[in-house]
């Protein structure tokens, strides 16, 4: 899916004789819900990883920035984790409120 981005780059800034182009970032503008296979994909790197929930939170919000994950959604997400596997393991695929 595409997300929407707000706004064209900033102009050119000029100090001395070095310019630098300043790029704005991307505003995304939907939430999306994460798709079964991002959700395994995230548990599987979280469980492999250490299993630090703010710290994957903050990984996969630079590869999935509209999921906008936080903790608390990651606790969530384990408590499900067992249902999404096997879920998973039959080939089905939803996405998740």
């Amino acid at each position: 899916m595409l997300s929407s981005f707000a706004g064209p780059e900033l102009p050119m800034k000029t100090s001395g004789d070095n310019q630098q182009k300043v790029i704005q970032k991307p505003a995304f503008t939907t939430k999306e819900n994460a798709m079964l296979e991002q959700r395994i994909k995230i548990l599987n790197w979280h469980h492999a990883n250490g299993k630090n929930q703010s710290k994957i939170a903050k990984h996969f919000n630079a590869i999935y920035p509209n999921l906008q994950l936080e903790q608390p959604r990651i606790s969530a997400w384990c408590k499900n984790e067992k249902k999404w596997q096997a879920e998973y393991g039959t080939g089905s695929v939803h996405s998740a409120k």
